[in-house]
């Protein structure tokens, strides 16, 4: 059932609907989906149901914009509440835009489950919130919306989920309760960005958080046990980019930098995971560990000035492992107190500075050198004090701070899979480095002798090579030409090239070599390296293989066909048809063969220019078509469109224009 709303329609305001909608059903459950479809206007009015409408799971209330229609709710600055719901579940409202609601709400939702806001625009309730989505309310979805001007845009419920939120100029940005999961939000120009409130097994991920003062943040209201902060983009903060409380949390794979004023990230609490975290540029803590025992700081990278890391008010141990702190200023390393010195459990990790300390035991022992910090506190005896060698030390991208292969860094780390088995990047840790990055080697085969293989021959040199734990995202270029490498029985990957897409390889050397994604490589010997037998091509299937290629790649075509008919269906359309070969023999036993075909276009030819544009964009889809796939799915060694020709067909009732395409197939066979 559809309510319209505006103008000339049957309703003139939301609230009218809604009346006699309740009206209409009362507090029976829906047996339909319930939809009010409000058009262009501005409405000042509080729409609202409280404990009356009973929506369902399959049949929801549905307050939306009609299509190509942009509604406005609109307080005025003395109207208290926007939409203002009380027990109504399944609900969704979309589409608006609300305005003006200065000392209260938005949106009010009040013990109300599984309701979703998307594509809305709020803004300017700047003493009172923007959707506020709490008090005993479950199971949101808050998505596509923009909110701004509000003191609090977004306060959710538990089990919400909130994503592709743009939320700025404000207070606080999107506040989160009980297991909660925000993601993909872009929050600037605010005090807190994403404020964690006695948020237990809450999930925050994948959000862009900037020029806030907190960034994701409990400041002020509680814990937030089991809570997972990961994969989130936060810079240009003012206070602190991350600062939570709690035990059992895990704070990972985070992009945290630019910070010129105070902390990175804080933490508080106890058995917390903080790992694969890329800290940059903060200019005073740039990770804090306080107030708590068992906390383990793993495999983080951290570089700038300031102090990088510092452990105080600790009450049991606290582990450091496998990081790179890489001091760049007047800091130190590792920052700490004589008391909290025995709590500290670091071990395993790369210390190194070009100005100030490796670390400082405040008051008592600045430590100048990682032999001073291994003499005053035990720690890190078997770590390094080496400068990591990144790919650029103090650069501006993320990238900057992968290893170098020469990185003393590599393979120096403690097997950390117990807790986590992956990288910064989700890149599957083989081989334990220092730092957040793993270290993606690709390996070199050199100087492998082939000859008396003929360029066009079907021939195929596969080497396979033991590259344990290196990931599938390889190539090999032979001669300069690059392919791609599939992988065998887990740890063997192999190259499976054509002879002729090497050259001719009589008394030559063919190089076998791969770089990565920092310029170096490794070098492996090849366990196999072996030629296949001949074999014979079907012209059948090579016709097959390029109907299907065409079918694939050239979605303008609505009729291809396999031969050439007297009426064809439908235009555009292409035929195929068998022109011919020709052949010469390479070995004893062996011939080249190339068959020849003829392929036709056809365009309706109603006007000139319409036809014209029609045969260049379909030309240049067929021509990208065979460039894609050079050896036609196997089925040739290599194929070619040599030349083309345009012409007109004026004699018949249906007028139109042709290209023949000249189409070449290369084979070798017995």
């Amino acid at each position: 059932m559809i309510r319209e709303v505006g103008s000339g329609k049957p309703f003139a305001t939301i609230s009218a609907a809604i009346a006699d909608l309740e009206a209409a059903v009362g507090s029976t459950p829906f047996t339909e989906t319930q939809t009010i479809r409000v058009y262009n206007g501005s409405y000042t009015e509080t729409p609202m149901s409280q404990n009356v409408l009973k929506p369902t799971a399959t049949y929801r209330l549905v307050i939306e914009a009609a299509a190509g229609n942009s509604p406005i709710l609109d307080g005025q600055n003395i109207t208290t509440y926007g939409f203002y719901f009380y027990e109504t579940d399944y609900l969704t409202i979309k589409g608006f835009e609300i305005k003006n609601f200065a000392s209260a709400f938005s949106t009010y939702i009040y013990n109300c489950d599984y309701v979703i806001f998307e594509n809305l625009i709020v803004h300017d309730c700047a003493s009172g919130y923007g959707i506020y989505f709490i008090y005993a309310s479950k199971y949101g979805i808050i998505k596509n919306n923009v909110v701004y001007n509000c003191y609090a845009p977004l306060s959710l419920g538990e089990n919400c989920e909130a994503f592709n939120n743009n939320i700025y100029n404000s207070n606080n940005g999107i506040g989160c309760r009980n297991n909660d999961i925000v993601h993909n939000n872009i929050v600037h120009d605010i005090t807190f960005g994403i404020v964690v409130n006695v948020a237990a097994n809450c999930k925050i991920y994948n959000n862009k958080v900037y020029n806030v003062n907190y960034g994701v943040s409990s400041y002020g209201y509680g814990g937030a046990d089991n809570a997972e902060i990961h994969d989130n983009e936060l810079y240009n903060g003012t206070v602190a980019l991350i600062l939570v409380g709690g035990n059992n949390m895990k704070i990972y794979n985070n992009y945290v930098y630019d910070n010129p004023y105070y902390i990175g990230i804080d933490i508080t609490g106890n058995n917390n995971l903080i790992y694969n975290n890329l800290i940059k540029n903060i200019g005073y803590v740039s990770l804090s560990i306080s107030n708590g025992s068992g906390n383990r700081t793993y495999n983080n990278t951290i570089y700038g000035a300031g102090w990088l890391v510092s452990m105080t008010s600790l009450t049991g141990a606290n582990y450091l492992t496998n990081n790179i702190l890489f001091e760049a200023g007047g800091g130190g390393c590792i920052f700490t107190v004589p008391a909290d010195v025995g709590y500290i459990k670091s071990d395993r990790n790369c210390l190194y500075k070009t100005a100030g300390y490796i670390a400082y035991i405040w008051n008592t022992i600045p430590c100048a050198t990682l032999a001073i910090w291994q003499a005053n506190s035990g720690q890190d005896l078997t770590s390094i004090s080496a400068d990591p060698l990144f790919v650029n030390a103090g650069g501006v991208l993320a990238t900057d701070y992968k290893l170098q292969n020469a990185s003393p860094c590599i393979a120096a780390g403690v097997d950390l899979s117990a807790y986590f088995t992956y990288d910064f990047l989700n890149y599957t840790r083989h081989f334990w480095e220092y730092g957040a990055y793993y270290w993606l080697a690709i390996p070199v085969i050199t100087n492998q002798f082939l000859s008396n293989y003929a360029p066009t021959q079907e021939k195929m040199l596969t080497a396979e090579m033991d590259i344990t734990g290196r990931p599938a995202e390889q190539v090999v270029i032979i001669n300069d030409h690059a392919f791609a490498l599939t992988l065998v029985s887990g740890i063997h990957y192999r190259a499976i090239i054509w002879a002729y897409q090497i050259g001719l390889c009589t008394g030559q050397t063919a190089k076998f070599i791969a770089i990565n994604d920092v310029g170096g490589s490794d070098e492996f010997a090849p366990s196999t390296i072996t030629v296949s037998a001949n074999g014979n091509y079907d012209i059948a299937l090579i016709e097959t293989a390029i109907v299907n290629l065409l079918t694939l790649y050239c979605p303008g075509l609505k009729t291809i066909l396999n031969y050439e008919p007297k009426l064809i269906p439908e235009l555009p359309a292409l035929t195929l048809w068998y022109d011919g070969f020709d052949q010469t023999q390479t070995e004893a036993v062996s011939y080249t063969v190339n068959h020849k075909w003829l392929m036709r276009l056809y365009v309706r030819l109603l006007d000139a220019k319409t036809a014209q544009d029609d045969v260049k964009a379909l030309s240049k889809s067929i021509l990208s078509a065979f460039k894609s796939d050079l050896n036609l799915s196997n089925t040739v060694l290599k194929e070619t469109i040599p030349s083309g020709i345009v012409s007109a067909v004026l004699d018949q009732n249906n007028t139109v224009l042709i290209v023949e395409f000249n189409l070449t197939t290369m084979t070798e066979e017995d």
